[in-house]
């Protein structure tokens, strides 16, 4: 709504100065490039706990890689012996400066492809919980609804009962959903649910930790009365 509000303030100064259409034609380009490359503030797009990891080799090189999920990226993903949270900091990294479309798509086109898994129903029955909650990362940021994005990540958060990274992740994605609706308390209780599950095992570093909870703590007056 502010964006067209804008415009219209736009045209007024046009005809106001007799500016002419160049003018507002470069006007309209600049709001174009915005509106696909800004990103709305939410729990996904503005928690960069990638920063805590700065000093890890796949972060440095996902910050190298102009948001394309290079081979070695995708090699990462792959090796199971590599950590959930270096995981997804990467790929918070990697969309830090701007989120190219279909990752999600390309993510899974890899793991396909390499014959890890045979097709997407192959994927979503047997995938390890450090590749679903990746993959239902990435498709996040191009689920309009997220209802397929929340999907995976809880069956991602069944298979790892115990990972604190992954219930994180899965709690911003979930989060994101309420944001969007404007339920700003039911935003902040899905994360606090796993900020206070004492159950979970720590495998997030703190100061990742305290990146998120800044965010996320911005919600919780809405709880308050």
């Amino acid at each position: 709504m502010a964006l067209f509000i804008f415009i219209a303030d736009q045209l007024m100064f046009v005809k106001q100065h007799a500016l002419g259409l160049k003018y507002f034609i470069l006007i309209l380009h600049f709001l174009m490039v915005c509106s696909f490359n800004c990103k709305a503030d939410s729990p996904i797009t503005s928690t960069h706990f990638f920063k805590a990891y700065e000093d890890e080799c796949i972060v440095q090189k996902a910050a190298a890689a102009d948001g394309v999920l290079t081979l070695e990226i995708m090699e990462f993903m792959a090796n199971d012996t590599n950590r959930a949270d270096l995981k997804l900091a990467a790929l918070n990294r990697l969309v830090y400066d701007q989120y190219e479309p279909r990752l999600s798509q390309l993510f899974l086109s890899y793991f396909t492809s390499q014959q890890f898994f045979i097709d997407e129903e192959d994927f979503t029955n047997n995938a390890p919980a450090d590749l679903l909650i990746c993959y239902a990362y990435l498709m996040a940021f191009e689920d309009r609804n997220l209802k397929n994005a929340i999907a995976f990540a809880r069956s991602a958060s069944w298979r790892s009962q115990k990972s604190y990274t992954i219930h994180m992740v899965a709690a911003l994605i979930e989060s994101t959903k309420y944001l969007r609706y404007g339920e700003y308390c039911r935003c902040f209780q899905v994360y606090s649910k796993v900020k206070e599950n004492k159950s979970l095992r720590k495998d997030l570093k703190p100061e990742a930790d305290d990146i998120i909870f800044e965010y996320m703590n911005l919600y919780e007056k809405y709880c308050e009365g």
